[in-house]
């Protein structure tokens, strides 16, 4: 059996220790630290593999401390757990160095799932095979961009609907996706996240914005958090993506 140390770092006494005993009964070491200045002080004593980090700490941001983690102990799985978990802070987490994200109230399968694997891929080096497919949609204002999205991602892995906006959004609208990743230009971006948060079935799915045209390109204030959607680069809408593959492949198989 595996003695891997989990550091949780929580304010909450009585998150720490349902965490404690959870940790203890899947075979790790569980210690707990409830400031950020306990964290880096019990991580610097005795490293542990992997980190479970809460963004609002009573002396600091969890961010702040993953920045720190990073330097002293680069070599922990970190995943961030928080009450807070909207997809500035995911994206904020991930440009951090997190390798993974979850928000409370926690699902134990999931993060007992997410543990395995961080700490399987650090054992072996490899990553750890993926056993479900999300459902993601890929809107483009045109056809010969939605390509490079595709290239990122292998069919085994996600099942992906893409479509030129608006001319096919009425097929899309009878889909139900887990996440959407947007790349059109300024002109079309409130109409198109306007449709996305109208249709029932995507009311509450994350949204990610390709930065540089959407955002970069035309005045859009205002636009994304009235539609509750992320501004991301290529690469960050790409790694959410994988790693919302993982975390979610135990509960979606």
């Amino acid at each position: 059996m595996s003695r891997e140390r989990v550091l949780i770092v929580d304010d909450e006494p009585m998150v720490r220790w349902m965490f404690s005993e959870a940790i203890r009964d899947w075979g790790y070491e569980a210690t707990e630290a409830g400031s950020a200045a306990e964290a880096l002080a019990e991580m610097l004593a005795v490293p542990p593999s992997a980190i479970l980090l809460d963004i609002n700490l009573p002396d600091g941001s969890g961010l702040d401390l993953l920045r720190d983690i990073k330097i002293y102990q680069p070599r922990a799985s970190v995943v961030m757990v928080t009450a807070n978990a909207v997809f500035e802070n995911a994206v904020d987490a991930l440009r951090g160095g997190a390798d993974d994200f979850l928000g409370k109230p926690v699902n134990l399968d999931e993060l007992h799932f997410i543990l395995d694997r961080l700490i399987q891929e650090k054992q072996s080096g490899t990553i750890a095979p993926i056993i479900s497919k999300l459902r993601v949609l890929i809107i483009s204002d045109t056809a010969e961009r939605i390509p490079n999205f595709l290239s990122a991602f292998q069919p085994r892995d996600v099942e992906i609907t893409s479509i030129v906006f608006p001319e096919e959004w009425g097929y899309a609208a009878s889909c139900n996706f887990d996440l959407a990743l947007v790349d059109v230009g300024p002109a079309m971006l409130e109409p198109l996240l306007k449709a996305i948060r109208s249709d029932a079935g995507h009311a509450d799915i994350p949204v990610l914005v390709e930065l540089r045209r959407s955002i970069e390109t035309g005045n859009v204030a205002g636009v994304m958090p009235k539609y509750r959607a992320m501004a991301c680069s290529r690469n960050e809408m790409i790694q959410l993506v994988r790693r919302r593959i993982a975390s979610l492949a135990q509960t979606i198989g």
